[in-house]
């Protein structure tokens, strides 16, 4: 059995796939990129709030699956199956180094240390800081 019998997509030629691929990427970065783009100077204007510390992080998060996004918009626009362009997606993921291992937890690179993201949360306007809510531990979980 041919590999185009097993597949639904066409067969296309070097110029289409380059197209498709920097296309796709190029999605990715924009569906990645743009929500922290838009959000940092806003949120920026409301220190120790703990709605826009929520929203930075999920922002940030976004940011490091940029690999994922662009993944999967580049399987969409090979018409790839859905199982396919997940498991490309996967595997930029893994491979990108987006996330690590650090004393036995995922971590994920570029992002704050909870330590720090907690001490944003409860930081005033003045530079003081409050005191975390009862129940959360050192780390500000």
């Amino acid at each position: 059995m041919s590999a185009n019998a097993t597949n639904n997509a066409p067969a296309i030629g070097i110029k289409q796939f380059t197209l498709d691929v920097l296309n796709g990427s190029s999605l990715g970065v924009v569906v990645a990129l743009i929500p922290a783009a838009l959000t940092s100077q806003i949120l920026a204007l409301f220190p120790g709030n703990h709605v826009a510390g929520a929203i930075t992080m999920m922002v940030t998060v976004a940011q490091s699956l940029l690999s994922v996004f662009a993944a999967m918009a580049v399987g969409h626009m090979l018409r790839l199956e859905t199982l396919d362009a997940a498991c490309i997606a996967l595997a930029t993921f893994v491979s990108s180094g987006a996330i690590t291992t650090s004393k036995g937890a995922f971590v994920f690179n570029g992002t704050v240390h909870p330590q720090h993201y907690a001490d944003h949360l409860y930081q005033r306007g003045d530079g003081t800081t409050n005191p975390p809510p009862s129940g959360t531990t050192e780390t500000g979980y």
